[in-house]
Protein backbone atom coordinates (compact mmCIF):
# COMPACT_ATOMS: atom_id res chain seq x y z
CA UNK A 1 0.00 0.00 0.00
CA UNK A 2 1.16 3.33 -1.11
CA UNK A 3 2.50 5.75 2.13
CA UNK A 4 -0.16 9.05 2.42
CA UNK A 5 2.19 11.98 1.13
CA UNK A 6 -0.35 14.55 2.24
CA UNK A 7 -0.93 14.17 5.96
CA UNK A 8 -1.74 16.47 9.39
CA UNK A 9 -0.40 15.92 12.51
CA UNK A 10 -3.52 16.36 14.60
CA UNK A 11 -1.36 17.68 17.79
CA UNK A 12 -0.70 20.20 14.84
CA UNK A 13 -4.58 21.45 15.30
CA UNK A 14 -4.60 21.32 18.79
CA UNK A 15 -2.54 23.98 18.57
CA UNK A 16 -4.06 26.43 15.74
CA UNK A 17 -5.56 25.93 12.51
CA UNK A 18 -3.44 24.98 9.85
CA UNK A 19 -2.37 26.03 6.19
CA UNK A 20 -0.50 23.73 3.78
CA UNK A 21 0.52 23.19 0.63
CA UNK A 22 1.97 20.51 -1.82
CA UNK A 23 2.86 19.37 -5.17
CA UNK A 24 0.81 16.74 -6.85
CA UNK A 25 4.22 15.31 -8.48
CA UNK A 26 2.96 13.43 -11.87
CA UNK A 27 3.82 10.16 -10.95
CA UNK A 28 1.26 10.79 -8.07
CA UNK A 29 -1.28 11.93 -10.40
CA UNK A 30 -0.93 8.81 -12.34
CA UNK A 31 -1.31 6.34 -9.97
CA UNK A 32 -3.92 8.13 -8.27
CA UNK A 33 -6.47 8.59 -11.44
CA UNK A 34 -4.72 4.84 -12.61
CA UNK A 35 -8.57 3.17 -12.67
CA UNK A 36 -9.61 6.04 -14.93
CA UNK A 37 -8.37 7.02 -18.50
CA UNK A 38 -6.71 9.75 -17.26
CA UNK A 39 -2.82 10.37 -17.42
CA UNK A 40 -0.47 13.07 -16.01
CA UNK A 41 0.81 15.47 -19.02
CA UNK A 42 4.08 15.65 -17.09
CA UNK A 43 3.82 18.58 -15.29
CA UNK A 44 2.96 18.73 -11.32
CA UNK A 45 -0.30 19.77 -9.76
CA UNK A 46 -1.09 21.63 -6.29
CA UNK A 47 -3.10 21.02 -3.50
CA UNK A 48 -3.48 23.66 -0.90
CA UNK A 49 -5.88 23.26 2.67
CA UNK A 50 -7.15 24.67 5.10
CA UNK A 51 -7.89 22.50 8.43
CA UNK A 52 -9.21 23.50 12.04
CA UNK A 53 -10.03 21.54 14.98
CA UNK A 54 -13.29 22.47 16.13
CA UNK A 55 -14.16 19.99 19.30
CA UNK A 56 -13.49 16.60 17.96
CA UNK A 57 -14.30 17.16 14.81
CA UNK A 58 -11.76 18.50 11.40
CA UNK A 59 -13.34 20.66 9.17
CA UNK A 60 -10.84 20.58 5.49
CA UNK A 61 -11.33 22.87 3.21
CA UNK A 62 -8.70 22.93 -0.05
CA UNK A 63 -8.70 22.75 -3.63
CA UNK A 64 -6.43 20.22 -6.04
CA UNK A 65 -5.54 21.09 -9.47
CA UNK A 66 -3.82 18.66 -12.26
CA UNK A 67 -3.59 18.82 -15.69
CA UNK A 68 -4.19 15.63 -17.70
CA UNK A 69 -4.76 13.88 -20.55
CA UNK A 70 -7.73 11.62 -21.56
CA UNK A 71 -8.39 9.90 -25.01
CA UNK A 72 -11.18 11.92 -27.38
CA UNK A 73 -14.57 9.80 -27.25
CA UNK A 74 -14.49 10.35 -31.30
CA UNK A 75 -10.93 9.88 -32.23
CA UNK A 76 -9.20 8.46 -29.49
CA UNK A 77 -6.54 11.17 -29.51
CA UNK A 78 -5.34 12.54 -26.25
CA UNK A 79 -7.62 15.59 -25.14
CA UNK A 80 -5.74 18.10 -22.78
CA UNK A 81 -7.96 18.51 -19.07
CA UNK A 82 -7.37 20.91 -16.95
CA UNK A 83 -9.00 19.82 -13.53
CA UNK A 84 -9.42 21.68 -10.32
CA UNK A 85 -11.87 20.04 -7.08
CA UNK A 86 -12.98 21.73 -4.04
CA UNK A 87 -12.92 19.54 -1.40
CA UNK A 88 -14.77 20.55 1.76
CA UNK A 89 -15.09 17.79 4.23
CA UNK A 90 -15.91 17.57 7.87
CA UNK A 91 -13.83 15.15 9.71
CA UNK A 92 -14.57 12.79 13.16
CA UNK A 93 -12.61 10.43 14.92
CA UNK A 94 -13.50 6.86 13.75
CA UNK A 95 -15.12 5.18 16.60
CA UNK A 96 -16.37 1.60 16.55
CA UNK A 97 -19.99 2.78 18.65
CA UNK A 98 -22.80 3.91 16.28
CA UNK A 99 -21.01 6.45 14.39
CA UNK A 100 -24.42 7.54 12.15
CA UNK A 101 -26.39 8.38 15.16
CA UNK A 102 -23.76 10.60 16.54
CA UNK A 103 -23.13 12.19 12.96
CA UNK A 104 -26.68 13.36 13.16
CA UNK A 105 -26.41 14.69 16.47
CA UNK A 106 -23.32 16.66 15.19
CA UNK A 107 -25.34 18.23 12.36
CA UNK A 108 -27.98 19.11 14.69
CA UNK A 109 -25.75 21.28 16.93
CA UNK A 110 -24.28 22.59 14.00
CA UNK A 111 -27.02 24.03 13.02
CA UNK A 112 -28.32 25.55 16.58
CA UNK A 113 -24.17 27.25 16.85
CA UNK A 114 -24.37 30.98 16.40
CA UNK A 115 -20.92 31.16 14.61
CA UNK A 116 -23.13 30.64 11.02
CA UNK A 117 -20.57 30.78 8.45
CA UNK A 118 -18.02 28.11 9.19
CA UNK A 119 -21.04 25.71 11.04
CA UNK A 120 -22.65 26.33 7.16
CA UNK A 121 -19.55 25.10 5.81
CA UNK A 122 -19.68 22.07 8.05
CA UNK A 123 -23.08 21.44 6.93
CA UNK A 124 -22.44 21.76 3.34
CA UNK A 125 -19.09 19.64 3.34
CA UNK A 126 -19.01 16.12 2.98
CA UNK A 127 -19.31 13.82 6.39
CA UNK A 128 -16.28 11.63 6.84
CA UNK A 129 -13.68 9.94 9.60
CA UNK A 130 -10.00 9.68 10.34
CA UNK A 131 -7.76 7.25 12.06
CA UNK A 132 -5.38 7.77 14.28
CA UNK A 133 -2.90 10.71 15.16
CA UNK A 134 -2.72 12.34 11.43
CA UNK A 135 -5.14 13.08 8.78
CA UNK A 136 -4.08 11.25 5.88
CA UNK A 137 -5.11 13.49 3.12
CA UNK A 138 -4.60 11.48 -0.03
CA UNK A 139 -7.46 9.42 -0.40
CA UNK A 140 -9.70 12.28 -0.66
CA UNK A 141 -8.04 14.46 -3.05
CA UNK A 142 -7.55 11.07 -5.15
CA UNK A 143 -11.81 10.51 -5.04
CA UNK A 144 -12.57 14.69 -5.83
CA UNK A 145 -9.89 14.52 -9.13
CA UNK A 146 -11.56 11.45 -10.17
CA UNK A 147 -14.73 13.08 -10.07
CA UNK A 148 -13.76 16.29 -12.03
CA UNK A 149 -12.67 13.68 -15.02
CA UNK A 150 -15.32 14.58 -17.93
CA UNK A 151 -17.15 11.07 -18.99
CA UNK A 152 -16.98 11.72 -22.78
CA UNK A 153 -13.98 14.15 -23.48
CA UNK A 154 -13.98 15.51 -27.12
CA UNK A 155 -11.13 17.25 -28.94
CA UNK A 156 -12.22 21.28 -29.17
CA UNK A 157 -11.10 21.45 -32.78
CA UNK A 158 -13.47 18.99 -34.19
CA UNK A 159 -16.34 20.08 -36.41
CA UNK A 160 -20.08 19.82 -34.60
CA UNK A 161 -22.55 18.00 -35.62
CA UNK A 162 -25.27 19.46 -35.52
CA UNK A 163 -27.53 16.90 -36.60
CA UNK A 164 -27.18 13.14 -36.62
CA UNK A 165 -26.88 11.48 -40.06
CA UNK A 166 -29.74 8.73 -39.15
CA UNK A 167 -32.57 11.14 -38.69
CA UNK A 168 -35.30 10.18 -41.15
CA UNK A 169 -36.42 12.54 -44.09
CA UNK A 170 -38.83 15.16 -42.83
CA UNK A 171 -41.98 13.59 -44.63
CA UNK A 172 -41.31 10.56 -42.43
CA UNK A 173 -40.35 12.53 -39.26
CA UNK A 174 -44.01 13.55 -39.58
CA UNK A 175 -45.77 10.76 -39.98
CA UNK A 176 -43.43 9.20 -36.93
CA UNK A 177 -44.91 12.58 -34.93
CA UNK A 178 -48.79 12.22 -35.65
CA UNK A 179 -50.73 10.17 -32.59
CA UNK A 180 -51.24 6.58 -33.07
CA UNK A 181 -54.60 6.96 -32.30
CA UNK A 182 -55.35 9.96 -35.12
CA UNK A 183 -53.74 7.85 -37.61
CA UNK A 184 -56.56 6.76 -39.28
CA UNK A 185 -57.75 10.70 -40.08
CA UNK A 186 -54.28 11.25 -40.78
CA UNK A 187 -54.64 8.74 -43.70
CA UNK A 188 -57.84 9.96 -44.71
CA UNK A 189 -56.44 13.40 -45.18
CA UNK A 190 -53.71 12.59 -47.35
CA UNK A 191 -56.17 10.87 -49.50
CA UNK A 192 -58.39 13.73 -49.84
CA UNK A 193 -55.70 15.57 -50.67
CA UNK A 194 -54.31 13.19 -53.69
CA UNK A 195 -57.79 13.11 -55.21
CA UNK A 196 -58.06 17.05 -55.04
CA UNK A 197 -55.04 17.18 -56.97
CA UNK A 198 -56.13 14.37 -59.25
Amino acid sequence: MQQAQFTVPVRDLERSEQHRQWELSPEWIDRALAESEARSDGSPGSFQVHLKKNGREILVKGTARASVTMPCARTLEPVPVKLEAEIVLFLSPRSPAAAGSAGSKKARRARQDPEADEQLSAELAARDEYEGDAIELDGFVREHLLLELPLFPVKSDLPFEATPATDPPPEEAEDEAVDPRLAPLAALAKQLQRTREE
